[in-house]
């Protein structure tokens, strides 16, 4: 009983164990997908971050005028990214990061406008030229600091990526490493279990062959009350072969017939107070005919005091209950045949006396 039980709690916390590694992993790998989703996000920014300082260049030292409308496409690209999903990049410090780009963005923008009208100009006086210079100069530095912002954005989404691998990863160790502990542990109880039971089974046989043959009914059931051994004269006495008895409840075959406080009360001899139960009660046999026995049911105990099965000996006393009747019937009759030859006695004598006074009156 210890064995099983502890058994069955290495198996419960090896079901809880796995139960919260799982949700933990789990977890952990929604927030890796999520990370992995944000590093694209955020190396997407970076790259075309990049390709737009490329555009620029071209747009404001070569005057290629498809640039122009590439630099837009690009600024809006670069927005959509960062306001495409409000899920992504929702802790304080990515929070701040958007903020920065956005600004960079705003201000990029305002400048390459600038570049534009003034590219737009049919001018080409040095004075333009030095103020296309000194805004290409502002461009470059807002494309820069954009491009090292985004950067640290990648970058930071990189590191919870990675921590939440290297937390994945290490769950992962942790499971397998509890669930092998707890399954060696389970292993060694159910191994001691084995061997409990296989010298529990070598003594049941010893215990058969004595008592296989015995006069007296013999009947060996689980804690609960299922038969898992009975001899010969089990079947003589209830008519219910090994086959029909195996695996059943006794009280389901050829019990039941006495009221529920006598069970109580067995029970709670038996299985509480763990002590042997001596009494007598009345069974029916398969064919309906009802008999009366004499029982022992002894409580076999482990080392820690738990039951591991009942050993109950039964003996059919039907008849000497009937002969016991029929004597204690006659010694009643003898009884009242005595009394009424006491009385006819003590009349006949009474009669005599009057008989006498009679005969005296006469005289």
């Amino acid at each position: 009983m210890f064995l099983k039980r502890n058994i069955t709690i290495v198996t419960f916390l090896i079901l809880v164990a796995t139960l919260i590694f799982s949700v933990s992993i789990y977890r952990s790998l929604l927030s890796y997908q999520s990370g992995i989703k944000e590093v694209n996000v955020a190396e997407r920014i970076v790259e075309e971050v990049f390709q737009r300082r490329l555009i620029a260049d071209d747009y404001v030292f070569d005057n290629v005028d498809r640039a122009k409308e590439q630099w837009f496409a690009k600024q809006d690209v670069i927005r959509n990214l960062l306001n495409q999903d409000k899920s992504l990049f929702d802790n304080p410090t990515e929070q701040q990061i958007i903020v920065r780009i956005n600004e960079e963005l705003s201000s990029s923008e305002a400048v390459f406008r600038q570049i534009v009208e003034l590219n737009e100009r049919e001018d080409s006086s040095d004075t333009l030229i030095d103020q296309k210079t000194r805004l290409a100069s502002q461009l470059s530095v807002h494309s820069q600091e954009t491009f090292v912002v985004a950067s640290s954005l990648a970058d930071l989404n990189n590191q919870a990526a990675q921590k939440d691998l290297d937390r994945i990863i290490l769950l992962f160790t942790s499971a397998t490493s509890s669930f092998f502990i707890m399954l060696l542990i389970s292993f060694w109880l159910m191994r001691k279990r084995a061997d409990l039971l296989e010298k529990q089974f070598v003594d049941i046989e010893r215990f058969k062959i004595a008592v296989e043959d015995s006069s007296d009914q013999i009947v060996m059931t689980d804690p609960e009350g299922i038969v898992i051994y009975a001899n010969k004269m089990t079947e003589t006495n209830t008519q219910y072969a090994s086959s029909e008895t195996i695996g059943r409840k006794a009280g389901s075959l050829w019990g039941g017939l006495m009221e529920k406080s006598f069970y109580e009360d067995m029970w709670n001899t038996i299985k509480n107070k763990k002590e042997v139960y001596i009494g007598q009660l009345k069974n029916r046999r398969k064919n309906g005919e009802e008999y009366v026995a004499d029982i022992h049911i002894y409580p076999i105990l482990d080392a820690a005091k738990n039951v591991l099965f009942f050993v109950s000996i039964e003996r059919d006393i039907t008849k000497e209950t009937n002969a016991r009747k029929e004597i204690e019937q006659h010694a009643t009759d003898l009884e009242r045949i005595n009394k009424l030859m006491i009385d006819r006695e003590l009349k006949m004598i009474e009669l005599k006396k009057i008989i006498k006074t009679l005969q005296k009156n006469d005289e």
